[in-house]
Parts: C-alpha cells; sequence; structure tokens
C-alpha cells in the first residue's frame, strides 16, 4: 500500500476582531484568535493522465478558494469553520504537438490576511514526436549502398521517395530504423534525393541527401582495352586515357584475355642481354611509367615466340614499376627461339626489367617446352617466372607458383649460358645501383636443362642482394641438351642462387636470410656443382641462411646441403650457415612426385660432411663449424 505524504502548508493565526467578519455566537470575538492549517495528501505533482488533489483544512473561520485553470475543478466546496477535505479533479493532459509541463495555483484565504498558495504541476504522458535522431550519411557514392535513417516516433507515418525510383524503401525493416536502397548513380553529375516521412498529427519531415556522380575511371577494364594499352607503348602514344590520378596504368577489373594473340607492351628491339655491360636497343619502345594491377588478376593469357628477343606481358621496362598483379595457373608461355643471334630474355611480367621495380607480383601460370637454343653458341638466354633478364632492377615480394615444365637450352659457358629460375633468370647491376631481391619466394616445379638453374635466381655478375627469400618448390635441372652441344663445363644449380661470377672484392655480393626448403635435383656430370642455397660460391657473403630441404644430386657430382663447391680463393665470407634436411644421389618419380631413394638424414653428427660438397684453395676459418651448424 502506497503511503501517502502529508505536507504542511500553512498555519495562519489572525486576531478575530482585526478580520472584519463575525464568529459563532458562542465565541467571544476578544478571546480567540482565528485559525487555520492545510494539509495537502500525495504531493502537488502530476502526470497526465491526471488525478484528484486532497487538501485538508484545519480552520476555525470561513475561508475561500480559488483556482486560476480551467484543467483543475473543485469536487467538495465547504466553507465552515471544521475539518473539512477539499478535494480537486486534475483533469487529463490532452496529447498535443510541442508540449511542455504546466503549473495553476490553488489559493486557500481568508478576507483581509496572507493567503495560502499550492502550486499544482502537471507534466504530460507523453506528446506527439516525430524525431530524425540519426541519418546514416549524408553523402551516398555514386556506386549506391544503403541508407539507414533512425527515428524517435510514436506515431504512425508514411513514407515518400518524391518519384525517385533510384530510391527504395527496404521491405521488413526495423519501424524505428527503416533503410533505403540506393542504385548506382550511372549519371556524370551528382543527383540530389529526398526521403518525406508524413504524419497526420505532425505533418512532413524531410531528410536530404546528395549522391556523387559516376566518374569514368581512367584504366584498363577490358581485354580490348589491355591490347589497346600494349599496342600504344609499343608505337610511343599517349596512355593518357589509361593513367589514373597518380599517373599510373591500372587495372579496373579482371582481364580474361580469352582467344588473343598477345604482343608484349614493351617491343624494343636491338638490346645488349650479356654477362657484360647491359644496353638498351633503339628500335621500338620500352615501357617506362607504373603498371598498377590493383590486385586484379589476368586469365587465359596465351604468350608464344619464336622471334622476340625479349618477351613477356611486357617486353622490356625501362625504370619502370608493375605492381599489385596476378597471372594465374590459366596463362602460359612458350618459346621455340632457334639460332638468334643476339641474348634473348622471356618472363611472364618482363622480358627484360631494366633498372626496373617488379613489386608484389604473383605468378602461377606455366611454361610449356621451350627452346632457347644457338647452335651451341656463346649467348645468352633466359626464361624465369617472373622476369628473364633483371639488370640494376628491384624484384621485391613477388611469387611464383607456377610451372616451368622443361627448358631446353645448348648455350653452356661459364660467363654466358643459360639461365632459368622461378624469379629472376639472369642479372647484372653497376655499383651504385644494384640488384636486389627480397622478399620473394619459389613454390613451384621448375625444370630446365640449361646451365645455370635454381628457384629464385638462375645466374648472377655484379653486384646483388639476395634476402629474405625461399625456395619450397622443386628446381630440376639435367645436362642433356649440354652433353647434345658438347659443353663439359658443369651445370650450376641452387635452391636459391644457380651462380654467380662474381670475383672482385669491391663488388658488394649479399645472399642474407635466405632459405631452402623444397627439393634441388640436378642429373649432371661430374664438374656440375649443385648446393640448397646455390652452386658456387666464389665473392660474396652468405649470412643466416638455411637448408632444411633434400638435395639430390648423382653420385661423383659435387653437391652440398648449402652449397656444391666454395672457392675460398675468391675470398668468400660466410658469416652463418644452417644445416639439416636430407641428401640422396637417386630418385624416382617426376615432377612434383619426385622421391629420393636412401637419403641421408642429417644429424649434428654428419650435418658439416653434407654441407658443401666441395671446398677449393686455402679455407683459413672461412667454412667450418664455428659459422656452418647443424639447426
Amino acid at each position: 500500500m502506497m503511503k501517502r505524504k502529508h505536507f504542511l502548508i500553512a498555519a495562519l493565526s489572525v486576531m478575530a476582531g482585526l478580520l472584519g467578519t463575525s464568529c459563532s455566537d458562542n465565541i467571544d470575538d476578544n478571546t480567540l484568535p482565528a485559525t487555520m492549517e492545510a494539509i495537502a495528501s500525495g504531493g502537488n505533482r502530476f502526470t497526465g493522465e491526471g488525478g484528484t488533489l486532497e487538501i485538508l483544512i484545519y480552520s476555525d473561520v470561513e475561508y475561500d478558494v480559488k483556482c486560476d485553470a480551467d484543467w483543475i475543478s473543485r469536487i467538495i466546496s465547504r466553507s465552515t469553520p471544521v475539518n473539512n477535505l477539499e478535494r480537486f479533479d486534475i483533469r487529463p493532459y490532452p496529447i498535443a504537438a510541442d508540449m511542455t509541463p504546466r503549473t495553476a495555483d490553488i489559493t486557500i484565504s481568508y478576507p483581509g490576511t496572507e493567503q495560502i498558495v499550492y502550486t499544482i504541476e502537471q507534466t504530460p504522458i507523453d506528446i506527439f514526436r516525430f524525431n530524425i535522431e540519426n541519418v546514416s550519411a549524408t553523402y551516398i557514392p555514386s556506386a549506391g549502398g544503403t541508407l539507414t535513417i533512425t527515428i524517435n516516433t510514436n506515431l504512425e507515418y508514411s513514407v515518400n521517395t518524391s518519384d525517385q525510383s533510384w530510391i527504395s524503401l527496404m521491405p521488413n525493416g526495423p519501424y524505428h530504423m527503416p533503410a533505403f536502397t540506393i542504385a548506382e548513380n550511372k549519371d556524370t553529375e551528382a543527383r540530389s534525393g529526398k526521403i518525406i516521412f508524413s504524419t497526420a498529427e505532425l505533418g512532413e519531415t524531410t531528410v536530404e541527401f546528395t549522391q556523387a556522380p559516376f566518374i569514368i575511371d581512367k584504366g584498363i577494364s577490358t581485354p580490348d582495352q589491355l591490347m589497346d594499352f600494349a599496342a600504344a607503348v609499343n608505337s610511343g602514344s599517349t596512355l593518357e586515357p589509361w593513367l589514373n590520378d597518380d599517373q599510373e596504368v591500372v587495372l579496373l577489373a579482371d582481364i580474361d584475355m580469352t582467344g588473343r594473340q598477345w604482343t608484349p607492351a614493351g617491343n624494343l628491339r636491338g638490346s645488349t642481354i650479356t654477362n657484360g655491360a647491359t644496353t638498351l636497343g633503339n628500335d621500338g619502345h620500352a615501357f617506362c611509367g607504373i603498371f598498377n594491377g590493383n590486385g586484379h588478376t589476368i586469365r587465359n593469357l596465351t604468350m608464344s615466340t619464336d622471334s622476340e628477343q625479349c618477351y613477356g606481358l611486357f617486353g622490356v621496362l625501362s625504370s619502370a614499376t608493375v605492381k599489385n598483379l596476378v597471372i594465374d595457373t590459366s596463362c602460359t608461355m612458350q618459346i621455340v627461339n632457334e639460332g638468334m643471334g643476339t641474348g634473348s630474355a622471356y618472363g611472364f611480367i618482363a622480358g627484360l626489367a631494366f633498372q626496373s621495380t617488379i613489386y608484389n607480383v604473383t605468378v602461377e601460370g606455366t611454361v610449356l617446352e621451350s627452346v632457347i637454343n644457338k647452335g651451341a653458341r656463346k649467348a645468352m638466354g633466359t626464361i624465369a617466372g617472373i622476369a628473364g633478364y633483371a639488370y640494376s632492377s628491384t624484384i621485391s615480394d613477388c611469387r611464383f607458383s607456377g610451372i616451368i615444365r622443361q627448358v631446353k637450352s645448348d648455350m653452356y659457358d661459364n660467363s654466358l649460358g643459360s639461365g632459368v629460375a622461378g624469379i629472376i633468370g639472369f642479372s647484372r647491376a653497376t655499383s651504385s645501383q644494384p640488384l636486389v631481391i627480397e622478399n620473394c619466394v619459389n613454390s613451384g616445379y621448375i625444370y630446365a636443362e640449361a646451365n645455370r638453374v635454381a628457384g629464385i635466381l638462375g645466374s648472377t655478375s655484379g653486384n646483388f642482394t639476395l634476402r629474405n627469400c625461399e625456395n619450397s618448390g622443386i628446381v630440376h635441372a639435367g645436362a642433356a641438351e649440354a652433353a647434345k652441344a658438347g659443353w663439359s663445363a658443369g651445370l650450376r644449380v641452387g635452391g636459391i642462387l644457380g651462380f654467380s661470377s662474381n670475383t672482385k672484392a669491391s663488388n658488394k655480393c649479399l645472399i642474407e636470410s635466405c632459405t631452402n626448403s623444397g627439393t634441388v635435383v640436378c642429373d649432371a656430370d661430374a664438374k656440375t656443382q649443385t648446393g640448397g642455397i646455390l652452386g658456387l660460391v666464389r665473392n660474396l657473403t652468405l649470412n643466416d641462411v638455411s637448408n632444411t630441404g633434400c638435395v639430390i644430386a648423382n653420385s661423383g657430382s659435387i653437391a652440398g646441403l648449402i652449397c656444391g663447391q666454395l672457392q675460398c680463393a675468391d675470398k668468400p665470407t660466410v658469416i652463418s650457415a644452417n644445416v639439416s634436411g636430407r641428401f640422396a644421389h637417386s630418385y624416382t618419380g617426376s615432377e612434383n612426385g619426385i622421391n629420393p631413394q636412401n637419403p641421408v638424414e642429417i644429424t649434428a653428427d654428419n650435418y658439416f660432411i653434407y654441407a658443401a660438397g666441395n671446398i677449393t684453395g686455402s679455407n683459413s676459418g672461412i667454412w667450418d663449424t664455428s659459422n656452418v651448424k647443424f639447426r
């Protein structure tokens, strides 16, 4: 049961003679003062439903009661000098717009004396509400989207989009949070939208917003546009139709090249591709800009040639950048180049990358059976998953997970020859701008009958850095074509690097934090050098290199889990090398199904024996158990 509060409002004490009124005949006008008390029950605040106010008045004089509001009425009205219960009806506060609490005064008085004023306050139980509390966006992108409006209301409402068919109310949405679908704006002008909410009580409330105009992005979004771009590069025409605001040629969508014969962008010919100084030709044009794939994929690109000197998605890159691109498993490349007198270079991304950058590129395609024979002449021929030949360039965060099924070459020579690899076939660099290959991975399958074969870099001369790269795929080299050509100088094969010809102390050559966790296989003669990291160590630095994979080499060939041969006379520096994995002389199976036969499991007791196949010259601490360790 609710306890009722009692409030003492006032007490009046007056002399009857001063009041100017008569009292009962039984009361002496000059003996008793006039008194009056008023006690209210329940307080002075009421809700919109209204209610009853009771005031108990103790008085020995007549009094008067007045109220200044028509929403309060007196129910019992007695004015005699006895204990009286005055009751007042507080009427409901009707719902209306813009309501605020209301007040009124009840005045109890005795003529000629101080009044007792009792103030009543009534708060509406509710009001007509229709408030827009939140709009999820007032600027909608041209592509369209969803616009959500949060409403605080206690009224029924209707929605009108002013005959704007591109705005539609989503069905079955929350009543207080309607959502609207905004269609794509295909107009090149911005457009304004209105959503009108209507209630019978309050009228209309409008939400307005703007939708961005359709912007015709400059870039490549179709196969024909990619073909047109390549043709513009090759003709020396402007690339403006494909350049974004950052002056990059960009892919705006995945590209399916089914049924199209590809001509590389950058058809420059006549370049010098040798083990010596590299110069660009002057017949045609190289690509010299920035190509941003935007993470998109090129599919069903078929590349084949029997005449191009440099071939790939790009023929020749010069001071260019290619980045953020995927060449998927449906893409193929096949080279049949027999007898070309000059050097040649082939790669899925570029044939020749001259002082350029290739970044964040993935190649999953397949090099079909290819031939780069020169009639047993001394010449340079390279094939790789990313770029055939890289000169003073930077290749980073690139991945080859495809297949180089069979490359045949009869070019075998210690200074020139054929280079095949997952990332770069051959490289050369100046002292001021060394080659850098970092954060690159070969996880694909490579088989080549060529004299320089590796997972990352086939062969190099000059200054280079290989850092944080890994071969986790299968690198398989054979010497059948060498035998046909009459070469017997031996192959150079490695999980990371096949061969470095550098012997100059002034050159900076570094292999750092690189790992072979895959399988390196070589079918070759006694002069062949095969290693989990590299085939031949000359003047270079090895730091934090590791082999955890398997090396398989013919019995009698020169092979080791880190390197095939260490030539101490060239003054290499070995800071640290870590050895584990397996070593075998034979295998069964083919391609990804190769299995070593009777492999030696590497332990702390035998690791040093298998770390290097051969050490020549005076060791003098270059290679010992202090820097070559079991891991």
